[in-house]
């Protein structure tokens, strides 16, 4: 969900004053967001529809907000996979690689679908999604991760960069999603009005 909207994920009481004062109307979006994924979905075919994959740790109980946020933000509808937690009679429910586990599950499911990652660096998406491109050759188009680390982090993200690169799918740190949108207009993969679409938005 920190792809979508501020969540304010960096700063704890931020975080926690978001998810329990504000209601999905009253959240925000990032710029752009919507018009990228809705090129991202539409393709560059008049025709074609994409499926689209919303993965995020928070948890199930979130997902009615979710989902009315996306409703009314027009944000291109998807499944939107979410987090266990809780307690059975054996062990604490929790799954802390569950963003790794689901993307290799939806690799498994959907075996000739070539997919598009898109995360942030403010958490463990950029390592999971090296891991992934290690895993599954050639199922990976490209990587998009809205950076929104210090100095330090940016030096590992740097890192990762390179390696991804070096295993043949180009990865960026971006700023906001016009970057992103410039680069899959030139692969092809949203078409010229979604791009000034992005554009508009974000400037």
């Amino acid at each position: 969900d920190d792809t979508i909207l501020k969540t304010g994920a960096g700063n704890l009481l931020t975080a926690i004053s978001n998810t329990f004062t504000k209601n999905a109307d009253t959240r925000l979006s990032f710029p752009g967001v919507q018009q990228f994924y809705a090129g991202l979905q539409k393709g560059a075919s008049p025709h074609a529809v994409n499926p689209m994959f919303y993965l995020s740790n928070s948890p199930w109980n979130l997902y009615d907000f979710l989902d009315e946020f996306m409703e009314l933000k027009n944000i291109p509808r998807g499944s939107i996979l979410l987090r266990d937690f809780g307690l059975d009679h054996k062990k604490l429910i929790f799954d802390d690689d569950h963003k790794l586990h689901t993307i290799e599950k939806l690799l498994l499911t959907y075996p000739e679908i070539p997919f598009i990652l898109v995360g942030d660096s403010g958490e463990k998406d950029p390592e999971y999604y090296r891991q992934v491109v290690k895993e599954f050759p050639n199922r990976i188009a490209a990587i998009y991760i809205r950076d929104v680390s210090n100095e330090k982090r940016d030096k590992e993200l740097t890192e990762i960069v390179a390696e991804v690169e070096t295993l043949g799918v180009p990865m960026f740190l971006m700023q906001d999603y016009y970057t992103a949108a410039e680069h899959a207009e030139t692969m092809g993969w949203i078409d010229k009005q979604a791009l000034d679409n992005v554009r508009k938005a974000v400037f």
